[in-house]
């Protein structure tokens, strides 16, 4: 069988459970954080493998804390694509009654 090639993002997701959104320029009381590495690119290669089928994932990764981590997790399998920009993340709040809120901080 043939390798498929994916072209696409790759980035890490936190979330945070909080007790209450915040209003303004105030400090978030987290209860509990976790994250875990996303975006389509990673999300369809992982399917993909799941399913024994071969792939190879083509994404930027770019710089900073959250493109080391991702490095740390992802294989051999991953073509990085050299980008000087720092990597994204999406932050999820969720509050006592599991209403959400996300941010999207752009990066590569």
């Amino acid at each position: 069988m043939d390798k498929i090639l994916v072209l696409g993002k790759i980035n890490v997701d936190i979330a945070a459970r909080v007790k209450q959104f915040p209003k303004g320029n105030e400090e978030i009381q987290m209860s509990d954080t976790w994250q875990r590495t996303a975006g389509s690119g990673y999300e369809v290669s992982h399917f993909l493998k799941h399913f024994s089928v071969p792939c190879d994932l083509c994404c930027p990764v770019g710089q900073g804390i959250y493109a080391d981590e991702i490095l740390e997790e992802i294989d051999d399998a991953v073509i990085r694509i050299p980008s000087a920009q720092m990597n994204g993340c999406t932050y999820t709040m969720i509050d006592p009654e599991g209403k959400i809120q996300t941010m999207l901080v752009q990066g590569g």
